[in-house]
């Protein structure tokens, strides 16, 4: 399953945080921003909150693995 950033930068702006002496950090994965946003969906809604975070998280999780591997079709 591919996994990109979910906001690349340019190379030109790669070039630029190296010359001025900035170390290059990537961002966070698509993967990541897919699941950000499912959770905040799933928190929403009321009847979801007697999960505990961490069944919530791996929700997220599904559904952003689930909307990368959508993307492969």
């Amino acid at each position: 399953m591919k996994n990109p950033q979910a906001f690349p930068g340019t190379e030109a702006h790669w070039y630029e945080e190296v010359k001025n002496g900035e170390t290059y950090h990537p961002g966070m994965s698509l993967r990541d921003y897919f699941a950000g946003q499912a959770l905040a969906g799933i928190l929403s809604h009321p009847e979801t909150g007697g999960d505990s975070p961490q069944t919530t998280a791996g929700m997220s999780y599904l559904y952003a693995d689930a909307m990368l591997k959508q993307r492969e079709i």
